[in-house]
């Protein structure tokens, strides 16, 4: 399965969301990003593909997302893949979570997915955030050949009238 991101305005994006029921629309500071899930290519202009390799769970459009771009080094590929697909299921109250390979670069995207926001602060004390979400920590999968890449984390909200603002 793929996984398939793009981000951009919120009028712009939900006319996409509105036009294909497989795609997900979530708000997030500053920018709307769009989720679509398949085994075949993107309908986005300007994807970020992802093939993914361990997940569980049905990701929603209701949900809260917290979303991880992390840069993965060819040398720390191997730990890294066996540690976060063992780590990630001790994580409490998710719905659904994804770890994917990212097709063109060197670096994984690790979404989480809690079905109300007062599920995401108990995570973010988590081991595991500390481990994948925490940029101190997480530096250690770059090694020296990606100094030039960065981790991305975001919290991805459901697209309701609440959350426009945020």
């Amino acid at each position: 399965m793929k996984l398939h991101l793009t981000s951009g305005t919120y009028p712009y994006l939900s006319k996409i969301a509105e036009q294909h029921e497989d795609v997900l629309l979530y708000l997030a500071t500053g920018r709307t990003r769009l989720i679509q899930e398949n085994d075949g290519e993107s309908i986005f202009t300007s994807p970020t593909s992802a093939e993914v390799i361990h997940s569980n769970g049905h990701l929603s459009d209701q949900d809260f997302i917290y979303y991880n771009y992390l840069p993965v080094s060819t040398d720390h590929e191997s730990a890294f893949k066996e540690n976060v697909q063992q780590d990630i299921d001790t994580i409490e109250s998710t719905n659904a979570y994804r770890i994917a390979k990212v097709l063109d670069d060197d670096a994984y995207i690790i979404l989480v997915s809690f079905s109300s926001d007062e599920l995401v602060k108990p995570f973010e004390e988590s081991a595991f955030f500390n481990e994948y979400f925490n940029h101190d920590h997480a530096k250690r999968f770059k090694g020296t050949d990606l100094f030039h890449m960065s981790q991305h984390v975001e919290v991805l909200k459901p697209n309701q009238e609440e959350h426009l603002e945020s």
